[in-house]
């Protein structure tokens, strides 16, 4: 049954503001966590320094335990109840993160770690549970079907504006209005934004999919345990197939633009409207190509030319970024209909798993790699963060190859 264009577009903005708004919170507080939250809970030293990473870090490693979990309960309790709940939770926390205390000092900070790991735990539940409902709304109409594009649109928004509002406050570290109230600010808007967003949540339908098996009877009880003993090789391949993505954008982009934008004589903001448009258009392009060919095509063309790319960042100029925003938006715009490779009754279980995890490795090789991040950025980009890449990159090439694309067994 192909639902009203008007319902489903006011899902896709929905969905689409708040993964903005997430990606967004992520970006900002990875800047934060190492320029403010040393200086303001404990003394500027290496050991602050980790600590506050770890605080950062934590919300990643939470995201596929939240995208697990608040993913049983989008297959079994329906997805609109999921994402409100992870929304919600993550607005909470968020918000609260910007109110603890400095006088706190590391008490503090251990706060901020157990409300990280709150926000990364909403945060994977919202991920699954939104790219489920609008996979399962839009497929269903010739006019909407391409609309996935949109979704795919959320992170890269969230690191522009991220880039734009971080970079206001370059320069600021030291000022004592900064430091007590300015990154905090920063913060609330993202927590204001996701509140707003879960009252919306609200006022959704339900997936017709899941109201399908919930009248058939086919709804599991346990649907990480229907997914791993059923799917766990698509669950490994298309975690592989994704990850690339996120190290392209969170290793190498971000980092790579605070360093031009740092540095005198460059035009860094045109360079990110142009990255920002070109992103747009290829990920436009790579859900319209999906239809035409299939998103494992798209994919492969994407990440095959990424690998291409990526070493031109070496010439140390801020116009090589745009081939890699090209390349590597195009796969991006057509894996948001990797969701359709997972059974309905564990599907958003299964989204959930592999887009969270794929959020690890790029955080893990940061903070991993701190030292060689500081040396890379400040001049010259080291072969070393290249040779990652590309093999972060050759790995997701080789899973599109194997992946075996299967009718599922559950029709609804």
């Amino acid at each position: 049954m192909e639902l009203p264009s008007s319902l489903v577009n006011r899902v896709i903005a929905v969905s689409t503001l708040g993964i903005f708004v997430e990606a967004y919170d992520y970006f900002v507080m990875g800047v934060i966590a190492v320029g403010v939250w040393p200086k303001v809970f404990l003394n500027s030293s290496n050991l602050s320094l980790m600590i506050s990473l770890f605080a950062y870090l934590v919300a990643y490693l939470s995201k596929p335990l939240g995208g697990i979990v608040m993913g049983h309960f989008a297959d079994v309790k329906g997805r609109k109840t999921s994402m409100f709940w992870s929304v919600f939770m993550s607005a909470v926390s968020v918000g609260l993160i910007s109110a603890v205390p400095a006088s706190l000092g590391a008490f503090g900070l251990l706060i901020i770690t157990i409300l990280r790991f709150i926000q990364g735990f909403g945060s994977g539940g919202n991920h699954g549970s939104s790219l489920t409902l609008n996979y399962e709304l839009v497929i269903k109409g010739k006019k909407t079907r391409h609309k996935m594009w949109l979704l795919q649109l959320g992170p890269v928004l969230g690191l522009v504006i991220s880039v734009i509002v971080v970079s206001a406050f370059q320069g600021m570290g030291e000022n004592p209005a900064f430091l007590n109230y300015g990154w905090r600010l920063a913060i609330l808007v993202g927590a204001g934004l996701l509140a707003f967003r879960s009252f919306l949540r609200t006022k959704l339908i339900e997936s017709p999919d899941f109201l399908a098996l919930k009248e058939k009877g086919y709804v599991t009880d346990l649907p990480v345990k229907s997914l791993l003993l059923s799917q766990w090789r698509e669950v490994l391949l298309a975690f592989l197939s994704v990850v690339y993505y996120r190290t392209t954008l969170n290793f190498l982009v971000y980092p790579f633009l605070f360093k031009f934008f740092a540095q005198e004589g460059r035009d860094a903001t045109a360079v990110l409207a142009l990255g920002f448009a070109f992103s747009v258009l290829s990920i436009f392009l790579g859900a319209l190509m999906t239809f035409k060919l299939s998103w494992i095509k798209v994919a492969i063309a994407s990440v095959a030319s990424t690998s291409l790319t990526v070493p031109l960042v070496l010439l140390d100029d801020p116009l090589t970024l745009l081939p890699l925003f090209v390349t590597s938006s195009l796969g991006w715009g057509a894996m948001g209909y990797m969701v359709g490779e997972f059974d309905p009754r564990h599907r958003s279980t299964g989204t959930g798993l592999v887009f969270n995890t794929s959020d690890v490795v790029p955080s893990v090789l940061s903070v991993v790699l701190l030292p060689f991040l500081k040396a890379t950025y400040v001049g010259k980009p080291l072969v070393t963060v290249v040779i990652v890449e590309e093999a972060v990159i050759l790995a997701s090439l080789f899973s599109l190859f194997l992946i075996r694309r299967k009718k599922s067994t559950t029709e609804v």
